[in-house]
Protein backbone atom coordinates (compact mmCIF):
# COMPACT_ATOMS: atom_id res chain seq x y z
CA UNK A 1 0.00 0.00 0.00
CA UNK A 2 1.90 3.12 -1.09
CA UNK A 3 1.67 6.29 0.95
CA UNK A 4 2.86 9.65 -0.28
CA UNK A 5 2.97 12.55 2.05
CA UNK A 6 5.16 14.50 4.39
CA UNK A 7 6.88 12.77 7.30
CA UNK A 8 6.92 14.66 10.58
CA UNK A 9 9.68 14.48 13.18
CA UNK A 10 8.81 13.77 16.81
CA UNK A 11 11.27 12.52 19.40
CA UNK A 12 8.54 11.61 21.90
CA UNK A 13 6.16 9.65 19.63
CA UNK A 14 5.04 6.15 20.59
CA UNK A 15 2.37 3.59 19.74
CA UNK A 16 0.25 1.96 22.43
CA UNK A 17 -1.90 -1.15 22.46
CA UNK A 18 -4.57 -1.86 25.07
CA UNK A 19 -5.62 -5.21 23.56
CA UNK A 20 -3.84 -7.54 21.13
CA UNK A 21 -4.33 -11.08 19.82
CA UNK A 22 -1.23 -12.34 21.66
CA UNK A 23 -2.65 -11.72 25.14
CA UNK A 24 -0.04 -9.16 26.22
CA UNK A 25 -1.38 -6.49 28.55
CA UNK A 26 -1.29 -2.80 27.69
CA UNK A 27 1.95 -2.24 25.77
CA UNK A 28 3.89 0.88 24.78
CA UNK A 29 6.06 0.77 21.65
CA UNK A 30 8.55 3.66 21.60
CA UNK A 31 10.01 5.25 18.51
CA UNK A 32 13.45 3.92 17.63
CA UNK A 33 16.13 6.52 18.38
CA UNK A 34 17.35 6.91 14.80
CA UNK A 35 13.82 7.07 13.36
CA UNK A 36 12.54 10.33 14.88
CA UNK A 37 12.16 11.95 11.45
CA UNK A 38 9.67 9.22 10.38
CA UNK A 39 7.29 9.39 13.35
CA UNK A 40 4.13 10.04 11.30
CA UNK A 41 3.29 10.58 7.66
CA UNK A 42 0.69 13.23 6.90
CA UNK A 43 -1.45 13.23 3.77
CA UNK A 44 -5.03 14.44 3.43
CA UNK A 45 -6.03 11.39 1.37
CA UNK A 46 -5.14 8.76 3.97
CA UNK A 47 -5.72 7.99 7.60
CA UNK A 48 -2.81 8.20 10.05
CA UNK A 49 0.40 6.43 9.00
CA UNK A 50 2.91 5.82 11.76
CA UNK A 51 6.50 5.05 10.84
CA UNK A 52 8.56 5.11 7.68
CA UNK A 53 7.87 1.45 7.06
CA UNK A 54 4.13 1.57 7.72
CA UNK A 55 4.53 0.32 11.29
CA UNK A 56 0.84 1.14 11.60
CA UNK A 57 -1.19 2.52 8.69
CA UNK A 58 -4.90 3.20 9.00
CA UNK A 59 -6.62 3.57 5.62
CA UNK A 60 -9.75 5.54 4.78
CA UNK A 61 -13.00 3.71 5.58
CA UNK A 62 -10.91 1.43 7.80
CA UNK A 63 -13.98 -0.16 9.38
CA UNK A 64 -15.35 -1.24 5.97
CA UNK A 65 -12.30 -2.87 4.36
CA UNK A 66 -9.14 -4.80 5.22
CA UNK A 67 -6.62 -2.35 3.75
CA UNK A 68 -5.10 -1.02 6.98
CA UNK A 69 -1.77 -2.65 7.74
CA UNK A 70 0.89 -3.18 10.36
CA UNK A 71 4.59 -3.85 9.85
CA UNK A 72 5.70 -3.00 13.37
CA UNK A 73 9.41 -2.89 14.14
CA UNK A 74 10.74 -0.73 11.33
CA UNK A 75 10.35 2.67 12.98
CA UNK A 76 8.74 1.79 16.31
CA UNK A 77 10.06 -0.89 18.70
CA UNK A 78 8.29 -4.23 18.42
CA UNK A 79 7.55 -5.74 21.87
CA UNK A 80 10.15 -8.40 22.80
CA UNK A 81 9.25 -11.79 21.35
CA UNK A 82 6.44 -10.37 19.21
CA UNK A 83 5.92 -10.07 15.46
CA UNK A 84 5.24 -7.26 12.99
CA UNK A 85 1.57 -8.25 13.20
CA UNK A 86 1.36 -7.49 16.95
CA UNK A 87 -1.68 -5.20 16.66
CA UNK A 88 -4.08 -7.53 14.86
CA UNK A 89 -2.43 -10.88 14.17
CA UNK A 90 -2.36 -10.17 10.41
CA UNK A 91 -0.50 -7.73 8.17
CA UNK A 92 -3.78 -6.37 6.71
CA UNK A 93 -6.89 -5.90 8.83
CA UNK A 94 -10.19 -4.10 9.34
CA UNK A 95 -10.18 -1.51 12.10
CA UNK A 96 -12.84 -1.66 14.77
CA UNK A 97 -11.54 1.09 17.04
CA UNK A 98 -8.50 3.35 17.35
CA UNK A 99 -7.55 6.64 18.96
CA UNK A 100 -4.85 9.15 18.01
CA UNK A 101 -3.71 11.75 20.49
CA UNK A 102 -1.48 14.75 19.92
CA UNK A 103 0.11 17.20 22.29
CA UNK A 104 0.54 20.77 21.15
CA UNK A 105 2.91 22.86 23.20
Amino acid sequence: MPFWGEYKTCKDAFLFSMVNPYGLGPTKMPLKTQQQRNAICCHSGYGPVFGGGNDLAICNDANANALSCSRLGRTYECPPGQQQTFFSGDTFFTVTDYEVFGLHT
